[in-house]
C-alpha cells in the first residue's frame, strides 16, 4: 500500500513539474458582438504555469457555425511561468441563427523532464455571441437656422439589419442640443423604416457655418443586449445673426407743387431682431423739403416684422417728370441692443407732370343748322393722347354723340361740333372728355350745361327783327292806344 501510494505522488510530481502545464490565461473577442457572415478573430494568452519547458505547442480550433483560416495554429515553445499570445481569426457562417456560440481550443505540448518526454493535452472554450445586430441609416432634410435658436428637423431612419427594440436617440455636441436627455422612436424591425421630427436649440455662441449632428442611437438587440449606433444626420447652415432691413415706398404719383405724406416701409428680413432704429430721410435736395422731423424712431423691430413711417413733405413746383433718388438711412443696434453699421437705401420719388386739361360748353347755329360745341384746351406743358369728346342729353338727340380728337401738345386747344337732330332745341347735355397723360394713365373729365338754340327760319336773323318791330306796331297802333273819337262821344254824353 505504501510503495502504491509512493508510486502515485511519484508521477504527480513528474506530472507537475517534468512536464509544463498550459491553460489559457485570457482571451479577447472582436468585435464583441457578429453578425452572420461576418469575420472576426480571438486573441488569446496561453501561460506555462509548469516548471519546465513546453515545445511543440499547437492549438486547433472548432465549432460548427465557424469557419477558420487554419487548422492547427503552431505555437511552439513556452517557457516555464511564462506567456504567449496567439490571434485565431474566424468567419461566421452565413446561416448562423442568433445565439451564443462555443469555439473550442484544442491544445496539445510536450515537456522534457529527467530524460523523459511527455505529451499533454487541453481544451478550452470560448463563447462567441452571434445577432443580425441593427443598421441604422439615416436622413434628414437642409435646415437653415441662426446662432440661440430652436427649430424643428425631421429625419428618416431605416434598418437594414436586425431587430432594434427600445430605439432612443441622443445628441451629443457642443453647438446642438435637445431638451432632454433622449428621445425614444419605438421600434424598429428588420428592414423597416420610420421618421420623427425632433426639436433641436443652437448654442447661442456657435459660429456661423454648415454642421451635421452627431447622434446615438441606443436600443436593445435580439439577444437582449443594450448596443448602441453612432452616426451623424442633417445638413445644418447657421447662419449670421443679423438684421437685414427691405425698403419700399407706396407706388403715389407725385406731382410738381405737392404736399403731401411720403410712405416708407421697412422690413426685417433677417435672421435677428432690430432694436434702437433710427430711421432718416435724405431731404438736402432742392427739388423735395421734409416738413417737420426727418428722423422716426422705433425701439423694436422683429424678425418678419414690417412697419410704415409717414413723412409729410413739400415737392418743389418747378420740377420736371422723372423719378429722383432719395435716401433712406437706417441705423439701430442688434438684438443685444449693440450698435451696428448704418444701413443706406436709395429709394425713388417719381414725380409726373399733371396735364391741365379742361374744356367749354357752348350752343350754335352753323350753316343754319344747330349744334353743340366742344373746345378742349391742354394748359399744361406735357403731351395728352387720345382725346375725344363724348356728349349725351336726356332729351336732346345728337347724329353722332362722340368726337375724337386725337393727341394735343402741351397749350393746344380745339373744337368738336356736335349736331343736334331738330326735334328738341334746348335741354341739358352731359359732356366727358376722355385722355391719356404721358405715362398712358386714362383720365376723364366730365360737365353738364342747359342749351337753348333758335331755330333756323330761313329768313335771316334781320327780316325777323323788322317782322317783330311791325308786329309791335300794328298792336300799339290799333289795340293798345286810345281812339280819339271814341273819346269825344264819350264826353259828350
Amino acid at each position: 500500500m505504501k510503495k502504491g501510494l509512493m508510486l502515485i505522488f511519484a508521477v504527480a510530481l513528474f506530472s507537475s513539474f517534468v512536464f509544463g502545464d498550459l491553460s489559457v490565461e485570457s482571451y479577447v473577442v472582436s468585435p464583441s458582438s457578429l453578425r452572420p457572415g461576418s469575420e472576426g478573430s480571438v486573441t488569446i494568452t496561453i501561460k506555462n504555469t509548469g516548471t519546465v519547458l513546453s515545445t511543440g505547442t499547437t492549438v486547433s480550433p472548432s465549432g460548427s457555425q465557424f469557419e477558420f483560416k487554419d487548422s492547427t495554429i503552431q505555437v511552439g515553445d513556452v517557457g516555464a511561468s511564462s506567456s504567449t499570445t496567439i490571434s485565431l481569426p474566424f468567419k461566421v457562417k452565413d446561416d448562423t441563427k442568433t445565439g451564443v456560440y462555443m469555439i473550442t481550443l484544442y491544445m496539445r505540448w510536450s515537456g522534457t523532464g529527467s530524460g523523459t518526454t511527455g505529451t499533454s493535452y487541453k481544451t478550452f472554450s470560448v463563447p462567441i455571441s452571434v445577432s443580425e445586430e441593427a443598421i441604422l441609416i439615416v436622413d434628414s432634410s437642409t435646415v437653415k437656422t441662426v446662432a440661440g435658436k430652436e427649430f424643428p428637423i425631421s429625419i428618416n431612419i431605416s434598418n437594414d439589419g436586425g431587430s432594434a427594440k427600445d430605439l432612443y436617440v441622443s445628441v451629443s455636441s457642443t453647438i446642438f442640443s435637445l431638451d432632454t436627455s433622449k428621445i425614444s422612436l419605438g421600434s424598429l424591425g428588420k428592414g423597416k423604416k420610420t421618421n420623427a421630427t425632433i426639436m433641436l436649440r443652437v448654442n447661442s455662441s456657435a459660429s456661423p457655418g454648415t454642421f451635421k449632428v452627431p447622434a446615438t442611437f441606443s436600443y436593445i438587440n435580439e439577444l437582449g443586449d443594450e448596443k448602441t449606433s453612432t452616426t451623424s444626420f442633417g445638413s445644418i447652415i447657421i447662419d449670421e445673426r443679423k438684421a437685414i432691413f427691405l425698403i419700399s415706398q407706396d407706388t403715389i404719383n407725385f406731382a410738381p407743387g405737392d404736399r403731401t405724406s411720403f410712405q416708407i416701409k421697412i422690413k426685417n428680413v433677417g435672421t435677428s431682431a432690430a432694436r434702437n432704429l433710427k430711421i432718416t430721410l435724405n431731404s438736402t435736395a432742392d427739388y423735395f423739403d421734409v416738413i417737420g422731423s426727418e428722423v422716426k424712431y422705433l425701439d423694436l423691430l422683429k424678425e418678419g416684422e414690417e412697419q410704415t413711417f409717414s413723412f409729410p413733405v413739400q415737392i418743389s413746383g418747378s420740377i420736371q417728370s422723372g423719378v429722383y433718388p432719395l435716401i433712406v438711412g437706417v441705423d439701430y443696434g442688434d438684438d443685444y441692443g449693440v450698435a451696428q453699421a448704418r444701413y443706406n437705401q436709395q429709394i425713388g420719388l417719381e414725380i409726373n407732370e399733371q396735364p391741365k386739361v379742361d374744356f367749354t360748353i357752348s350752343s350754335t347755329l352753323s350753316n343754319g343748322n344747330p349744334v353743340v360745341s366742344v373746345s378742349v384746351f391742354n394748359r399744361g406743358n406735357s403731351e395728352i393722347k387720345g382725346v375725344r369728346a363724348e356728349i349725351n342729353s336726356t332729351n336732346m338727340e345728337f347724329t353722332n354723340n362722340q368726337q375724337y380728337i386725337g393727341n394735343m401738345n402741351g397749350d393746344e386747344d380745339t373744337s368738336v361740333q356736335f349736331q343736334l337732330l331738330p326735334k328738341v332745341l334746348a335741354g341739358k347735355v352731359h359732356v366727358k372728355v376722355f385722355f391719356e397723360d404721358k405715362f398712358n394713365n386714362e383720365r376723364v373729365i366730365e360737365k353738364e350745361k342747359d342749351v337753348i338754340i333758335a331755330a333756323n327760319t330761313g329768313l335771316g336773323v334781320l327780316p325777323i327783327i323788322v317782322l317783330i318791330v311791325i308786329a309791335v306796331g300794328v298792336w300799339w297802333r290799333f289795340f293798345r292806344k286810345p281812339n280819339k273819337n271814341n273819346k269825344g262821344a264819350a264826353a259828350k254824353q
